[in-house]
């Protein structure tokens, strides 16, 4: 041995292990692992960041922001009426089509038979159970009283199978009705009822209440209660 010694030992720039640590942060900031180092004089962190941007693939927008990944929806209609609505529906058919339009054929598509209708009306009597004739009749005996005879809603609340449903029934009283004569007078009347639907989706029964003594005074069956109060207070 000469005395002289040999030094294996690779000398590192100070560039360099800046240029090392610089590559390790943007490693760090991209999500990019560097899995070999840079070496040398001629390496700069500009060099690095140009290299490490051409390797790495740009973040998906749904994964930066958080937000779920957009699906398509299928959408589906109907012309169908919903559960909930089927017993009003089938009441505005009778009010428009047999009370108003006369055409009596409908009692037959939407009603359920024998039919009940029970009165609201204190010492009114109870009705019969109905058959598909029997509440035809029924409405053709106030389509005879009333000719020109006009029923309209008023209010309806639904609930479940059943529909309480207020009408205003307006004519003239230019027919017999309940064995009335006619007397020519007009009327204007309100009728409250809550209908009732059968698992076949008809009407099945419903319970009513009639301004009867509004009805009969308006004909002159009874004086009216202003002609009472008037006549108390002379």
């Amino acid at each position: 041995m000469d005395g002289t010694s040999t030094d294996d030992t690779k000398t590192t720039s100070p560039q360099t292990r800046v240029t090392r640590r610089w590559l390790v942060g943007a490693a760090g900031l991209g999500g990019v692992a560097l899995l070999t180092a840079c070496g040398g004089e001629n390496d700069s962190p500009a060099a690095a960041a140009s290299t490490a941007a051409a390797t790495t693939e740009p973040p998906d927008a749904a994964t930066t922001t958080g937000a779920p990944p957009t699906t398509e929806r299928e959408t589906t209609t109907t012309s169908e009426p919903a559960p909930e609505m089927v017993t009003a529906a089938l009441v505005q058919r009778f009010i428009d089509e047999a009370w108003n339009g006369g055409r009596l054929e409908v009692v037959d598509e939407i009603f359920t038979f024998p039919y009940s209708i029970s009165s609201l009306n204190a010492g009114t009597p109870p009705f019969p159970l109905m058959d598909a004739a029997a509440l035809k009749q029924h409405v053709l005996d106030y389509r005879v009283g009333f000719p020109d005879i006009n029923m309209t809603t008023e209010l309806v609340v639904e609930q479940d199978d059943s529909a309480f449903v207020q009408t205003r029934l307006k004519g003239t009283h230019n027919g017999p009705l309940m064995g009335i004569p006619p007397t020519g007078n007009p009327v204007d009347f309100v009728l409250s009822a809550t209908y009732y639907s059968d698992a076949d989706g008809k009407l099945a029964a419903h319970s009513v209440l009639v301004d009867l003594m509004g009805l009969f005074a308006q004909i002159g069956l009874v004086p009216d209660l202003l002609t009472i109060v008037t006549g108390a207070m002379g």
